[in-house]
């Protein structure tokens, strides 16, 4: 009931259904199975309600449990990274990294992090490349490398992953926001409004529509297109 509930994007529902079993986790009771079951759904739906603290303690507690799980380490990971606790973050993904070194989605987490805060670049290229080519189709892993090589100002290099991603994730507005930041570097500014417009129609999860929005109006004001 409560996937119904989230799929329908009713997330305080969801979140009232799973309360019960929520309850028993804290307090101890609920079968491991059960628990294994419930705490990333419920550290989903708490996300999405912008609780991330207790979604980083469902799964603290979980871990606790099942200290073995690398996919729930994953999401443990993920979760420290939407509550800003990105040292946090940074440390549990290095650790599945280690522990599993062809973690593909650990690798594309960790260097689209390191990229997206403008740190220690090189090695966000050369984590991103290692998921690559696990995975040389995942568009995902092509906006990470993208996007690291835009911080690092290889717009050439940049624009050709991009180009990748924003074919295989036409509805992704933050793949697509990067795709027009980079035409926009590439001296492109009818590519990237129309990038950034695809990008405001997109699903608008991890953007800012107003700062596109922005971006437009100052490509225009610029009169960069005519």
């Amino acid at each position: 009931l409560a996937d119904v509930l989230v799929a329908r994007h009713e997330f305080s529902r969801a979140l009232e259904t799973l309360q019960p079993l929520l309850a028993a986790s804290e307090a101890g009771t609920l079968d491991v199975d059960a628990d294994e079951m419930i705490g990333p759904r419920a550290a989903h739906v708490l996300g999405a309600l912008g609780r991330h603290d207790k979604a980083v303690e469902v799964l603290e507690r979980l871990l606790r449990r099942l200290p073995d799980e690398i996919d729930l380490k994953f999401e443990l990971g993920a979760a420290y990274d939407r509550a800003r606790r990105h040292g946090d973050a940074e440390r549990v993904f290095r650790e599945i990294v280690l522990a599993e070194p062809s973690h593909a989605l650990a690798l594309n987490y960790l260097g689209y992090m390191l990229a997206d805060r403008g740190e220690r670049l090189d090695e966000a290229v050369s984590l991103v490349s290692r998921a690559l080519a696990l995975e040389p189709d995942n568009p995902s892993f092509h906006d990470s490398l993208g996007w690291a090589y835009y911080r690092q100002q290889r717009y050439d290099l940049a624009e050709q992953h991009l180009a990748k991603a924003a074919a295989g994730a036409a509805t992704s507005s933050i793949v697509l926001d990067h795709y027009g930041d980079v035409l926009f570097a590439l001296k492109r500014p009818a590519d990237a409004i129309d990038a950034w417009q695809k990008a405001l129609a997109g699903d608008r999860n991890d953007v800012d529509p107003a700062q596109i929005a922005q971006k437009i109006a100052l490509a225009k004001d610029k009169d960069l297109v005519r």
